[in-house]
């Protein structure tokens, strides 16, 4: 009997899904603060915006994510993002008026990191190794 040997699988990339009141609002915000750009639109209710190897998908809804409240005073993220130069990236949005939850700062847990809320509400995390 002979066995073939597949190639080992390597995860690529990942992206995150955010239910948005106003698509056009939502891709405008991570275009002229958090500098992507729009990699498509599909229809009136679906976009995705990307900067380098990052991509987040944004989907029109009728309603409020519920889970903003709990997710932004309770100390979570939706997205941690690795940054290969965070000091730069940060000196960028504040360039750019981004309205950080969190400022820049090295962390116990060894990273150098900052927290902006998305003008949905979303959390992301960019950070770096200390």
């Amino acid at each position: 009997m002979t066995s073939t040997v597949l190639p080992e699988a390597k995860l690529t990339a990942i992206t995150p899904q955010f239910l948005v009141l106003d698509l056009q609002e939502a891709c405008n915000f991570y275009v002229e603060k958090l500098g992507f750009h729009v990699a498509f639109v599909y229809g009136d209710f679906y976009a995705g915006v990307r900067r380098d190897g990052i991509t987040i998908h944004l989907k029109l809804s009728d309603t409020p994510d519920p889970s903003r409240h709990a997710m932004q005073h309770d100390g979570h993220l939706d997205a941690y993002i690795t940054v290969d130069n965070v000091a730069a990236l940060y000196a960028e949005y504040q360039s750019r008026d981004v309205t950080f939850a969190e400022p820049l700062e090295t962390k116990p847990w060894g990273m150098r990191e900052f927290v902006v809320w998305d003008n949905s509400g979303y959390i992301l995390h960019f950070g770096q190794d200390a």
